[in-house]
């Protein structure tokens, strides 16, 4: 009878402690799972989301072919809203917008950099190109002769393609401007028309050959195609 009671009393306490360690453990795992979602939502709400964001000062041309992440820095460094024309068209591009005066150019832009771009982590700081601006004429306003006629060339517009250049570790872009020929096309009274007209970027070999040596180093490209 009393080796009865006692495996009953060892089984009882047994029971017990399985209970109540049990229950021990699903209050912790119960306790460790709400604790982590709390901190996963506060890290979630806390962290920075970095969403690329397209610059309203930026020729749409230009959109195409250069990354959305480069996109804000090179249309605030190159660009302004014209003072004639204000307002944006349905596409978001500022109306009347136009690059910076000649003398505000450079040849060579450079993303910017975490110790430059501000607090906020941006896309361009890790994968921004750089951006070569060869505009000869709007820069050192150096005179062409056209390779057609013997006129002088006039700039007429920025070149709407941005060539993307192989580099020795990467690539970057390149913008050019558009020269026309001073002796423009144009009709006379019998319908007929006249002049010149002639018209290329001013990556084209016959403008980069009229450049001093100096002025000439300072495009060391060899392009495939124009």
């Amino acid at each position: 009878m009393c080796l009865k009671i006692y495996n009953y009393s060892v089984q009882h306490i047994f029971q017990d402690a399985v209970s109540t360690n049990t229950a021990d453990i699903g209050s912790s795992a119960s306790h460790l799972l709400q604790s982590s979602t709390s901190d996963a939502q506060a890290e979630t709400s806390s962290s920075v989301t970095v969403t690329p964001q397209s610059s309203t000062l930026i020729k749409n041309e230009w959109k195409k072919g250069i990354a959305l992440c480069d996109h804000q820095w090179i249309g605030s460094e190159m660009f302004r809203p014209s003072q004639k024309t204000k307002g944006t068209t349905k596409s978001g591009e500022v109306r009347g917008m136009e690059l910076k005066d000649g003398e505000n150019l450079k040849l060579w832009y450079h993303p910017p950099s975490a110790s430059t771009g501000g607090s906020s982590p941006k896309l361009a700081w890790y994968f921004g190109k750089r951006l070569m601006c060869w505009m000869p004429l709007s820069m050192w306003r150096i005179r062409f002769q056209c390779p057609a006629c013997g006129d002088s060339m006039q700039r007429n517009t920025t070149y709407e393609v941005v060539r993307k250049v192989l580099d020795v570790t990467d690539y970057f872009y390149l913008v050019t401007e558009v020269l026309q020929c001073s002796n423009r096309k144009k009709k006379d009274a019998q319908g007929n028309t006249e002049g010149c007209g002639f018209r290329c970027p001013a990556w084209n070999k016959e403008i980069i050959n009229q450049l001093d040596a100096g002025h000439r180093a300072e495009f060391p490209i060899i392009l495939t195609s124009m």
